[in-house]
């Protein structure tokens, strides 16, 4: 059986009708409805990384509250990795 996160680049854009086993994940204009659920953010962010050009620093929402990377994935949830308002260009002290 194939890794649902190796495989998401090649599952149907999130226009598509999700099923309810499935996770959305957004970063910026991408989006994506993957077959995800019990899988940690860490992972989905680690694994997605270069598909959506997520960046290290974005900080991760689950259903509109920030969580921990830790939390695990349930169907249904609507993942996104938000990067804050005057981020851009910042250097941490």
């Amino acid at each position: 059986m194939t890794d649902p996160l190796k495989q998401a680049t090649r599952i149907r854009p999130a226009t598509a009708p999700a099923t309810p086993e499935t996770v959305r994940v957004i970063y910026g204009v991408h989006s994506l409805d993957v077959n995800i659920a019990g899988r940690s953010v860490t992972e989905v962010r680690t694994t997605l990384r270069q598909a959506l050009n997520i960046a290290p620093q974005a900080v991760a929402i689950v259903d509109g509250r920030e969580i921990l990377e830790s939390h695990v994935l349930q169907p249904g949830e609507v993942l996104e990795f938000v990067r804050l308002a005057g981020e851009k260009g910042t250097i941490p002290l």
